[in-house]
């Protein structure tokens, strides 16, 4: 049980909160495991066991299975927080140009998503923007906005006469999951 609960703890751990530059080249995020241990947290991928009958699994496969199912949960949720967004009614929460995303990959697994910098926004007829062309370090792709995923802080970077003021917020909802997480560690360290 110890091992799962360490692995849900990567897993919060390395999700990316805010853009560390306001650089249109930089795709790099500040993770909670930068706090932690200064760097991001790599990952190995694991083979998938979903589709073995979990009475079969030897301990390792169980926990494996375990992780897997709250990796799938989680990102599923996670995402569907991040893309919080009035459906095509309001223009709030409109993604802006070089705003750091994540570009959702429905066959890989949340960490490996392209990060990358929105560089152009297609409007719909009814002046809705849907669309967006995508900078990342593999050339610029084109993707729809259910498929993109800003960052939970929000960073607003205004420049204007060469000069650059940035400001973050954090709603009590993104900052449940690390007071969770710190809660979480707390209560296995005691022997809880």
């Amino acid at each position: 049980m110890n091992t799962y609960l360490v692995q849900i703890e990567a897993i919060l751990n390395s999700r990316p909160l805010v853009a560390l530059s306001s650089s249109p080249d930089d795709f790099t995020a500040l993770t909670p495991s930068h706090f932690l241990i200064g760097r991001p947290l790599i990952s190995v991928s694991q083979p998938q066991v979903h589709s073995i009958n979990i009475n079969r699994l030897d301990r390792y496969k169980r926990i494996e299975h375990l992780r897997q199912h709250f990796w799938d949960r989680f990102s599923h949720e996670y995402v569907v927080m991040l893309q919080q967004r009035t459906k095509w009614h309001a223009s709030t929460g409109e993604l802006k140009l070089n705003q750091l995303v994540l570009i959702r990959e429905k066959t890989q697994p949340p960490l490996q998503w392209l990060m990358g910098r929105i560089i152009k926004v297609f409007p719909g007829p009814d002046g809705i923007t849907r669309v967006a062309e995508i900078k990342t370090k593999k050339g610029n792709i084109i993707r729809a906005f259910n498929n993109i995923c800003p960052l939970p802080i929000e960073d607003n970077v205004s420049t204007r006469a060469g000069c650059s003021e940035t400001s973050r917020t954090m709603t009590s909802a993104e900052a449940a999951p690390a007071t969770a997480s710190a809660g979480a560690r707390r209560g296995a360290g005691d022997g809880t």
